[in-house]
């Protein structure tokens, strides 16, 4: 086997490796605390805190403003905005009821809802019952990761487009994320906890140096009939070479 390849592979990892230590990406606050998929605790709270005009934060409407620019949505007043996570609706009914992730409402009435899914399974019915509580005034927006689709349990009669809208961590969370920590530059504590926030949406969405060294590693390997052949027999050589480790030690 042509050696040639491992040395090239070696390089790309001992580049990323070094990447990584000085951006000091290793180093997250919520992996550490293992808090990285919690919906409510983690992400609906943090997203809630940054929209919420009267947030911790002390940026005013400047978080939510941007939010809205990248969800393309006009005219909603920012007077008398406020947010809340787990929002208790009425008690749970065939097409009615529940607990909304994030709600945002202002004082004439308009709001938006946001379904927030991580890991988590769909409920019976969960978008029809929040479409029905919001009306006609609010907007309904399911969030995934990568902005996949609501089972059809979920969504009851309900249209895609015309009811209710997706996004995704992946594009809007992030793309909007990255917005507030530019507007967030002259506050360094508050920059740097969205930066750490940004990473783990990366991490979850494939977005990190790791991934990218992943990608070029693959160009490398299907770069030549040669590599892909060498990568194959290191493949089935691998087995082995763990069980040989494990042995020895």
């Amino acid at each position: 086997m042509d050696s040639q390849l491992l040395k090239q592979v070696e390089d790309v990892r001992l580049k990323y490796e070094q990447l990584a230590k000085i951006s000091g990406e290793k180093f997250n606050i919520f992996h550490i605390l293992n808090v990285s998929t919690y919906e409510v605790r983690l992400h609906s709270a943090f997203i809630a805190e940054l929209l919420n005009p009267k947030g911790s934060h002390g940026q005013n409407t400047v978080f939510l403003s941007l939010f809205l620019q990248q969800l393309k949505i006009e005219n909603f007043e920012f007077e008398g905005a406020n947010v809340e996570i787990e929002k208790y609706i009425s008690p749970k009914m065939e097409e009615s009821g529940g607990r909304i992730d994030i709600f945002l409402k202002n004082n004439k009435s308009q709001s938006i809802t946001i379904e927030n899914k991580i890991y988590a399974a769909d409920q019976d019915k969960q978008l029809l019952r929040y479409k029905n509580y919001i009306g006609d005034n609010g907007r309904l927006f399911y969030l995934t990761l990568e902005g996949d689709e609501p089972d059809d349990c979920s969504i009851g009669t309900l249209v895609k487009g015309e009811h209710f809208e997706l996004i995704s961590y992946h594009t809007d969370i992030v793309n909007w994320l990255e917005k507030c920590q530019k507007e967030a530059a002259s506050f360094p504590l508050l920059r740097e906890t969205i930066a750490q926030y940004i990473y783990l949406i990366k991490h979850l969405t494939g977005q990190t140096t790791n991934r990218k060294m992943e990608n070029e590693i693959v160009d490398l390997i299907t770069k030549s009939p040669e590599n892909l052949k060498n990568a194959v027999e290191l493949n089935k050589a691998l087995t082995k070479a763990k069980v040989k480790v494990q042995f020895e030690f």
